[in-house]
């Protein structure tokens, strides 16, 4: 049995965990490490219990109860995860390891056998390349080469590769190196930039270490624009040197050769339209990923860029279920059928049949062989935590993959406001509403928040906040009948009834005139308690496949009707019965 290390030695490790990127933005994570470790060191291992940790840490009052509340459960296991991530990755070279095994909140502490020790990894951005062309298309394809090399460095799983979100944030500014790598908790940075005139392409590049600002290797490259690919390979290539790690073969990507360079341009261009996430955005990037295939029909994540923006578009409600699942489903089997063992073709699919085709159980199977792959996509991990495992209450898989995701992408307000979703979906409103804030603190621009943050005050009775938040999104450009439904139903909850029935009027108006999604009609109604109507409305949404009705088993704004026998009956059709038996 290996002797505790010496406390000064202990300390001096936990103060570098702390200060690390991987547990840079987990405050509670942070606290729950350090209670336990100090504890230990003091020799009060009968203090480590989960009672003691619910007080001191999670903040949770005398009458905790944890048959009810999970949450020490939960932080653990996020606790575990964060320690491996860590010690995978900034952490490898560590003497002093901390444990915290299965079934026990006392800390493991032993020191690391040196050849444990070798550096594999280390973390870096790619900043998005500087268009030095004169034509807008250039800007997509200056941003599309960005993201390629994202997610080609990626792959390699001892690199911590900063998502795309993270790193546009820094677009158009100037660069300050420190600054930036100090935000991302990363070592090294990339910048570059690229013209495109005709056939020819020119890409400048450079790798810098962050502490000293030192550049690491630069390189230039005049090519035709048929030789993209080896210029995106030869700067992996060149990277990884500077670096001393090994990068993997590259043998999720499909073949090189078999690919137009027109088809991958047009590919570029859908991506960047699609990360705009706005209707004619994804009208544009649908258009560009079919332009895509007429050039290479076989063109794989061409196939998966139209199965991303279906999915976007039936989120969102801008086309019918039906339209997108013919249609979607054609692309997920081809992009497999082509490259089997492409991260990316296995998310889209997984994603795709979760909330269009309910195939909980093998979508789940695609997004872990997804991740086996490609263990640092951050969309992979992000997608199999909100579309997967929160609507089947998985919620320890589901708060780990957020925390996996904001590892990698970790400046993203749309991630960060997804994990107050997370938490408002389990019923942890106030974990929810101070992920809610955080999104906001990230980009006070970021609107998002809104909507959510009223779902969660008004969950937690603070209707008049609640009701501020949703008259505040109705009135912004954009809103959706979402808003609507929910301000008749805070209304009617605070006993404004004549009010309520107003905006109740004013949405059956617009579905008179327009379409209106029968889930929205179906949560105006249970504001009212008219619980009837409000289960028609549910029933007609899965008869349409609403993709929304994929959060109904674990929302709590369906709980006054989840126990009924006609939504028992939705939920056995969608393979979530089990979900609400798990619950009640």
């Amino acid at each position: 049995m290996s002797l505790l290390p010496p406390a000064s030695v202990v300390r001096d490790h936990l103060n570098r965990i702390e200060r690390s990127a991987s547990f840079a933005k987990a405050d509670r994570l942070r606290a729950f490490l350090r209670f336990v470790v100090e504890k230990t060191l003091a020799g009060e291992h009968d203090a480590i219990k989960e009672y003691t940790i619910a007080l001191d840490v999670c903040g949770r009052d005398p009458s905790f109860d944890p048959k009810i509340d999970p949450i020490v459960r939960v932080d653990a296991n996020r606790l575990r995860a964060r320690l491996d991530a860590y010690y995978r990755l900034e952490g490898q070279e560590d003497r002093v390891r901390i444990q915290l095994r299965k079934g026990t909140y006392v800390p493991a502490i032993t020191l690391a056998e040196p050849a444990t020790r070798r550096r594999q990894g280390a973390a870096l951005v790619v900043l998005p390349f500087v268009n030095l062309g004169p034509a807008r298309d250039d800007e997509s394809f200056a941003e599309g080469l960005t993201e390629e090399l994202i997610h080609q460095l990626s792959r390699h799983p001892g690199l911590r590769v900063i998502a795309r979100t993270s790193a546009f944030q820094y677009r158009g500014g100037a660069v300050d190196v420190r600054r930036i790598a100090d935000n991302l908790g990363v070592g090294f940075v990339v910048e570059g930039s690229v013209r495109w005139a005709g056939d020819q392409i020119r890409v400048t590049v450079q790798l810098t270490e962050a502490t000293g600002c030192s550049v690491c290797w630069s390189g230039a490259y005049e090519r035709q624009l048929s030789h993209v690919f080896a210029v995106q390979d030869d700067i992996c290539r060149n990277i990884a040197q500077a670096l001393e790690i090994q990068l993997t073969d590259g043998a999720s990507d499909a073949p090189r050769a078999a690919i137009a360079p027109r088809a991958h341009v047009e590919y570029l261009k859908g991506r960047h339209f699609w990360n705009r996430r706005t209707p004619d955005s994804l009208t544009q990037s649908l258009a560009h990923y079919r332009n895509a295939l007429a050039l290479d029909p076989e063109y794989a994540p061409a196939h998966c860029g139209i199965v991303d923006a279906l999915l976007v578009q039936a989120l969102n409600e801008q086309i019918e279920a039906a339209d997108a699942i013919s249609q979607a489903r054609v692309h997920a089997r081809r992009a497999i059928e082509l490259t089997p063992n492409l991260a990316e073709a296995l998310a889209s699919a997984a994603a795709f049949k979760s909330v269009l085709e309910w195939d909980w159980v093998d979508a789940d199977r695609l997004f872990r062989r997804a991740l086996e792959i490609n263990p640092g996509f951050s969309l992979g991990h992000y997608l199999h935590a909100i579309v997967n495992l929160a609507p089947r209450a998985r919620w320890d898989e589901a708060l780990i993959a957020m925390d996996r995701a904001l590892e990698l992408d970790p400046v993203s307000p749309v991630l960060q406001r997804d994990l107050g979703i997370v938490h408002y979906l389990r019923g942890d409103f106030r974990e929810a509403e101070r992920a809610l804030h955080e999104a906001e603190r990230l980009d006070p621009a970021f609107r998002g928040c809104l909507f959510w943050l009223g779902r969660t005050l008004a969950e937690q009775g603070r209707h008049d906040d609640a009701l501020r938040m949703f008259q505040a999104r109705w009135e912004e450009p954009g809103a959706n009948t979402r808003v609507l439904a929910s301000l008749v139903h805070t209304l009617a909850v605070m006993g404004r009834r004549s009010e309520a029935l107003e905006r109740l009027d004013q949405l059956q108006q617009q579905a008179a005139a327009s379409r209106v999604p029968a889930l929205n009609l179906a949560i105006a109604h249970l504001g009212l308690g008219h619980e009837d109507e409000a289960v028609t409305f549910l029933e007609r949404a899965y008869a349409d496949r609403a993709v929304p009705l994929y959060q109904v088993a674990v929302d709590p704004v369906y709980a006054p009707v989840r126990a009924s026998a006609r939504v028992r009956a939705i939920l056995r059709g969608m393979n979530l019965d089990t979900v609400v038996a798990t619950e009640s």
